[in-house]
């Protein structure tokens, strides 16, 4: 019932009309998917619709008296983490849905809702919001919701209760807390890095557009001086780079913007060839490049799902910022004892559910930087699992 919140949110939001609702439940009316006339505002693409479930991650924005919000519905079926992964990587505040609907709690833990949460966590991404829809469903009684009311906000997406208004018909006389836009608006957000050198995540391209997250500092529209680098690396020629010379504009979230900052997702068009350019590049101003290599050092904690210890040239799938490549465990540095110590000497295997400081290696130079500046934060994937999540705390010279 994700998309389906999110589409009816989007609906009473003025973002799309009741005429946009109507044409898709005229199309589900056939194979008797009419019920998905809001969750297919957001997944609109044909394999979406036939197997009712998100593939890609959408975008979609919606201004507040409060905040501007860019909302990435992301993947919740287990054969697309990897897509969730990449919309994870951009958030600042999570919102998880569980249901109401018997039976459908459990089975939603069981396919992938755990997993979430620790590449979340390993993300940073820190703030979450935790909706329970279907209210409808239980007929919008409390049951066991009631010792945890503080925590959640209780919505029914298909009837768009409690979304964008508190419960204006008073289904849940129990709830007093705040609608889901409401909750939206009232989560705080982590500090910028407005100061910092230039960062942008490039997480696609089309034509002369780029659309990019701010990771730090800010960019001017019209800035003629400033020449924004992508350091791009092709898995065969390998280094290259491509220059944007001068931003046509830029638009945030619903509105044009002047000057993107860090925090802000936004789509920049430019005048200038973007042969080379691709996802996971990273922008930068060319007084402060951003570092490169092939080898970087690592913090890694390991998780319950590692079936096997990782070992010297055990090969794990990345993913960082908005680049996913596979890499290799160069060197085992360290390993943390149960007590807390690091050990000494030579470290044999890394298992499941431990601390480690290894060296990863790339085929290819990857732009990272250490996590507590930014674009330092990863996850390890290996055979279709959630394996490890780290902190790159170095990146070895080339």
């Amino acid at each position: 019932g994700k998309s389906t919140i999110l589409g009816h949110t989007l609906l009473q939001m003025g973002v799309y009309t009741s005429r946009d609702v109507e044409k898709n439940e005229r199309e589900g009316r056939s194979s008797g998917k009419q019920s998905f006339k809001y969750a297919w505002l957001l997944d609109q693409s044909e394999e979406e619709r036939r197997r009712g479930v998100t593939i890609d991650a959408g975008s979609h924005a919606f201004e507040t008296a409060k905040k501007r919000v860019h909302v990435l519905d992301a993947p919740g079926h287990k054969d697309f983490v990897m897509n969730m992964i990449s919309s994870a990587t951009q958030a600042d505040v999570a919102l998880l849905v569980v249901t109401a609907a018997t039976g459908e709690f459990e089975s939603g833990l069981q396919h992938g809702t755990k997993e979430h949460l620790t590449i979340l966590k390993t993300l940073g991404v820190n703030r979450l919001i935790i909706a329970v829809n279907k209210m409808d469903s239980v007929d919008y009684s409390s049951r066991d919701l009631i010792d945890v009311v503080q925590s959640i906000v209780p919505v029914s997406g298909i009837h768009g209760t409690n979304l964008t208004e508190r419960d204006q018909q008073k289904h849940m006389p129990w709830y007093d807390g705040p609608s889901l836009v409401e909750a939206i608006d009232a989560t705080p957000t982590e500090s910028r890095l407005v100061h910092a050198p230039l960062r942008l995540s490039l997480q696609d391209i089309q034509k002369q557009t780029l659309y990019c997250r701010v990771e730090a500092g800010r960019l001017s529209k019209g800035d003629s001086r400033r020449v924004t680098r992508f350091n791009s690396f092709h898995p065969v020629s390998g280094s290259s780079f491509g220059r944007l010379r001068s931003l046509k504009g830029a638009v945030t979230g619903v509105s044009p913007c002047r000057a993107p900052a860090a925090g802000d997702t936004v789509e920049l068009t430019t005048s200038s060839d973007t042969t080379g350019i691709y996802s996971g590049c990273v922008g930068c101003s060319p007084k402060a490049l951003i570092s490169a290599g092939t080898h970087f050092e690592c913090r890694l904690q390991t998780l319950d799902a590692l079936e096997h210890s990782i070992l010297p040239g055990s090969l794990f799938m990345m993913a960082v910022h908005a680049l996913t490549v596979p890499v290799t465990v160069s060197t085992l540095v360290a390993k943390m004892d149960k007590s807390g110590n690091w050990s000494k000497g030579m470290v044999k295997c890394i298992p499941k559910d431990t601390q480690a400081i290894v060296v990863l290696h790339s085929e290819i130079p990857l732009a990272l930087e250490p996590a507590e500046v930014v674009l330092g934060r990863f996850v390890l994937r290996q055979g279709g699992e959630t394996v490890a999540g780290g902190l790159v705390t170095k990146v070895l010279p080339l």
